[in-house]
């Protein structure tokens, strides 16, 4: 995929947030930096802190690392479904939901950056296989429209975001 900007209407407004962090990015080059940064920065955060969680009701940092990397495998799958041309609308998924049904109890924060690691690995190797032409393609997501070239800068977005909160709620530096 080469160097390109989302435009409006790319995505729905509820990833708006996400795709502002990422303005003026090289995205190709961001999703490649960031496959670092951020396993640099979950090898940074001390084991006794992996089953902190703010305040009660909250995610666990565990939690919120396994979220980000669900969250990179059903971007990546969008990804690929838009890029092909899927016809069928793609339900969206419940962060909660998922985060509940996931045991991350018995999982280390080393285990989890690896997990990280492969998976945007994965969404490397794809992206890069996204001609221009495939990256325009639309689909329907969550009942909103949503094209292949916006997913990247979602992706990125989304992990700016949550280590904006690890940072800020979670004092993780």
């Amino acid at each position: 995929m080469t160097q390109f900007q989302v435009q409006p209407g790319d995505y729905a407004p509820f990833h708006n947030g996400y795709v502002q962090l990422t303005r003026d990015m090289d995205i190709v080059e961001a999703l490649d930096r960031q496959r670092d940064t951020f396993a640099d920065f979950i090898s940074s955060i001390p084991e006794e802190k992996a089953d902190y969680a703010y305040e009660p009701g909250k995610w666990t940092v565990k939690q919120v690392i396994q979220h980000i990397v669900d969250a990179e495998r059903i971007f990546a799958f969008r990804l690929l479904a838009m890029s092909r041309g899927e016809k069928q609308p793609i339900p969206g998924f419940e962060q909660d939901d998922y985060a509940a049904a996931v045991d991350v109890s018995d999982r280390n924060l080393k285990d989890q950056r690896r997990e990280f690691e492969s998976a945007r690995d994965a969404t490397l190797t794809l992206v890069h296989s996204i001609s221009p032409k495939e990256s325009e393609r639309q689909g329907i997501v969550s009942g909103y429209p949503l094209t292949a070239r916006a997913l990247p800068f979602i992706m990125v977005g989304h992990i700016e975001h949550h280590v904006r909160v690890l940072k800020d709620l979670y004092d993780l530096k």
